[in-house]
Formats: C-alpha cells, structure tokens, sequence
C-alpha cells in the first residue's frame, strides 16, 4: 500500500513539473528571432507597403514551437524594442516567414529591412499583456 501511494505522490510531482515547465514556457522572456532575408515591398493584395521576414531554421523551429503554445493569444512583434505589430496567434507558425504591415511607411520598412540584413537590428516577440 505504501508503494503505491509513493508512486503516486512521484506521478503527481512529475505531472507537475510538466504542467509548471509548460506554463512557464507560455510566460517565458520574449523569443528573439534571427532572420535570413529582409525584404520590403508592396503586397499584390492590398497594395500598402509590407516587411517580409524569412527566419533561421532555429529560429523557424523555436517560433513555431513558442506559437503552438500561444494559440488565441495576442503576442506582439518588436523591432529594436519598438513594437510594431501585435497579431493574434491563430494557428502555430511553422513555415518561418512572418509580414508586417500597418501604418509603417515604405522608407521605414526599407530602413527596418536593410538594418536587420545587415544584422544591426534585433527583431523580438513577446505574449502582450496589456
């Protein structure tokens, strides 16, 4: 009877750790995201100027992963500390690309594009909490 009891006490620790490790996860630091290409241009569909971001495959795979745990949640995209964008997360974001639009003009955009190619800006995500 003792045994059991004390497997059982273990298995609730572990489920736990696991529970805890996982919701520690969703309300970790911000993720910090490296990019391989940087590329201001129009979208064919609405026609305002868009930042299009193709990230690392580390990068691709850790925002995929902190994205799955962030669906229905709003998060907020951040470049050299400015936030820029704050989607809602409706799926996981697997694929490595990302595009920001809104009220940015294409000269901001293009300077944004070029300081991250040239790896002078740091582009980050955070769950937004406000």
């Amino acid at each position: 009877m003792y045994r059991n009891r004390n497997m059982r006490l273990h298995f609730a620790l572990a489920i736990g750790a696991w529970i805890g490790a996982a919701t520690a996860s969703v309300f970790a630091d911000p993720l910090s995201l490296s990019v391989t290409k940087a590329q201001a241009t129009i979208d064919p569909g609405t026609g305002l100027p868009v930042l299009n971001l193709e990230l690392t495959p580390d990068s691709r795979t850790a925002f995929g992963v902190w994205t799955s745990d962030l669906v229905g949640k709003q998060i907020t995209v951040s470049i050299d500390g400015i936030p820029v964008i704050s989607p809602v997360v409706r799926e996981p974001i697997r694929a490595g690309k990302l595009q920001i639009s809104g009220d940015s003009s294409m000269k901001q955009l293009q300077d944004w594009a070029q300081r991250i190619t040239e790896g002078q800006s740091k582009i980050a995500v955070d769950l937004k909490t406000d």
